[in-house]
């Protein structure tokens, strides 16, 4: 059909807005990957010239919709009511998705735009270490559905959006990282102005991470704390132990693959968006690129990697090369080519934003996972994690 409406000079883009404005309120707990997917397949899409490259792009976001979306039957929102910002974030932070839904309606029946929202959302996205860091990707990508699309989608979007901000897991509340709390109670109150600053440790426990960015903030700028934390995350990805991602007799938390290190850096690329925007959520914001810092340290092994093995020579070259990559990338669920594209996206505009000479691991850690296995599935660890899981209740381990 896509082919179709190209044929006939209608625009193709046509569908994926009537695919948004179909799926939105098919996710029981609110916005997805597929959502966020969309915007980068739309944002690879505008540098295509030719059409088949275009038709690649428009339909692997649609495919990704439906694969998330088919099925599932709507999943109503509630609303409106009248909308005021401090209840509303309050709503968000007691998990009363039903108010918060009618409020998010309300403010749009309001004439509330979609940059005003933005902000509560971003807010709200960063008030916890939020689904790991997906609220906050989604503020981002979502916003940029809006910029393309218009009013037509930012009901819905909206609405999704606010749903997954009540829904989501805040995991800054686990003892894996109880250190985050304290840590941001002690960022200093005025923040320092120095356009340099100290490299961020590497690797890093959580405490050392977070204690960083503590001290750092007292004297350097904001933007130059990203800068770091940034290269940091770079390099712990560039380490990656890929042995975790392969082994079946490990430990349920030690299930570990690439994506818990790619989305270190999409976080990291939606933080400075926000932040630039909200300079007051950069507290937030570093203290939570400092929790993937720490979180992955364990998963780091500095002498299996030469990092001159991964080295780019020529930025454009390579990142055409991934795009292509992209283009045809043979992976079947569509949420696996959903990080290798929203990595690729995130890591072009980071080192594009701070200069590749600030950042030199970027491209290196995108280069090594590009080139690197994805295991899809993992049957065998699958069945003796739930083996081990039940047998407890027989042997009272």
């Amino acid at each position: 059909e896509l082919s179709r409406l190209h044929f006939h000079q209608l625009d193709p883009l046509l569908a994926v807005k009537l695919a948004i404005l179909w799926c939105h309120d098919r996710f029981q707990y609110g916005f997805k990957h597929c959502l966020a997917a969309t915007a980068d397949w739309l944002q690879v899409a505008d540098r295509r010239d030719d059409w088949e490259e275009k038709l690649i792009c428009l339909a692997e976001a649609i495919d990704h919709m439906s694969f998330d979306a088919l099925r599932h039957p709507p999943y109503p929102f509630s609303g409106p009511a009248p909308y005021d910002r401090d209840r509303l974030l309050a709503a968000i932070e007691e998990e009363q998705s039903e108010s918060a839904e009618a409020m998010v309606a309300g403010a749009l029946e309001q004439g509330v735009t979609w940059e005003e929202l933005e902000g509560v959302f971003a807010t709200a996205a960063l008030a916890h270490y939020n689904s790991f860091g997906h609220s906050m990707i989604y503020v981002y990508k979502a916003g940029q559905l809006v910029d393309r699309f218009g009013d037509e989608v930012c009901r819905p979007l909206a609405l999704s959006l606010v749903r997954q901000l009540c829904f989501a897991t805040r995991e800054d509340l686990i003892p894996e990282f109880q250190d985050y709390g304290p840590a941001l109670a002690s960022y200093p109150s005025r923040l320092g102005d120095q356009p340099s600053c100290q490299d961020a440790p590497f690797p890093a426990t959580i405490a050392d991470a977070l204690a960083w960015v503590a001290e750092r903030a007292v004297e350097s700028l904001p933007k130059t704390i990203h800068t770091s934390l940034l290269e940091a995350l770079a390099r712990n990805m560039l380490h990656f132990d890929i042995t975790f991602q392969l082994a079946v007799d490990r430990h349920v938390q030690d299930n570990v693959s690439w994506l818990q290190f790619t989305h270190s850096l999409t976080f990291s690329n939606a933080v400075r968006y926000a932040c630039s925007r909200y300079p007051e959520l950069w507290p937030q914001g570093l203290m939570q690129m400092a929790l993937f810092l720490g979180r992955s340290h364990r998963y780091v092994d500095l002498a299996a990697v030469a990092e001159d093995d991964w080295q780019v020579d020529d930025m454009q070259a390579f990142l055409e090369g991934a795009f292509q990559v992209i283009l045809d990338h043979g992976l079947r669920d569509p949420i696996f080519s959903a990080h290798v594209l929203k990595t690729t996206v995130a890591v072009e505009e980071e080192v594009l934003a701070a200069g590749e000479s600030r950042v030199p691991s970027l491209l290196p850690s995108l280069n090594r996972f590009l080139n690197s296995p994805l295991k899809q599935k993992h049957v065998r660890r699958l069945a003796r994690q739930a083996n081990e899981l039940v047998s407890r209740d027989f042997t009272g381990d």
